[in-house]
């Protein structure tokens, strides 16, 4: 059984050149590639970001009026059911979120779960290293459409995939879909972590399950 550790609103994203993979677009809950929403940095933590805060407001369609609410939504759940990172406790919070904010054409909803073994590995990471904040975790049996694996680290205040430091390179039995995630089976995912443990970012690298969320 996979758990789940939470949920994201995750961008449908162009393929990086320098990542080499062969994809129609990457979807990924690492916050390197600047994909996951909101991005609290733009629409909650705003000062001295007014000319980003503007262009994010724009690129979304989201009047003053709406960035209001936006905010006033983010205040209501912040540290209780939305993560410094965008990541939600409630599969319902992220629908409603990205029904009022952001297209639905271009943004899929992801649940990230792993097995019960890796599972207490990284609720125990997120927890240590969080100081206490956004201590929470769904826990609940993922049931979603299976998009593929990824190898995924926690690192203070977000997750890093292993496609960050490019280390899929290093990596010659492994296979890619069309959202960039891996297609191998979970035993060969697993594999692969343990190859590039203490490589790249200094994070423990899981192997993951990223569903996705009709």
């Amino acid at each position: 059984m996979y758990r789940v550790l939470g949920y994201y609103i995750c961008e449908k994203l162009v393929v990086p050149d320098c990542l080499g993979i062969k994809g129609d677009e990457i979807i990924t809950v690492s916050d390197c590639f600047s994909g996951i929403h909101p991005d609290l940095t733009y629409c909650y933590f705003i000062n001295n970001r007014k000319m980003k805060r503007i262009e994010y407001q724009k690129k979304w369609d989201i009047t003053e009026e709406k960035a209001v609410l936006l905010q006033n939504d983010i205040h209501s759940m912040f540290e209780r059911c939305l993560a410094m990172d965008g990541r939600f406790l409630n599969i319902e919070d992220a629908k409603r979120i990205r029904q009022k904010y952001f297209d639905e054409n271009k943004c899929v909803i992801v649940s990230v779960s792993t097995t019960e073994e890796y599972y207490k590995v990284l609720t125990k990471e997120l927890s240590e290293n969080s100081n206490g904040i956004n201590n929470f975790f769904s826990g609940v049996e993922d049931k979603n459409i299976m998009l593929g694996y990824d190898i995924l680290g926690w690192d203070f205040s977000g997750f890093h995939t292993f496609l960050c430091n490019s280390l899929h390179k290093e990596l010659e039995m492994i296979r890619f879909n069309k959202y960039c995630l891996i297609e191998n089976d979970f035993e060969n995912v697993q594999n692969f972590a343990i190859q590039i443990q203490g490589k790249g970012e200094p994070v423990e690298w899981i192997p993951c399950r990223i569903g996705r969320c009709e």
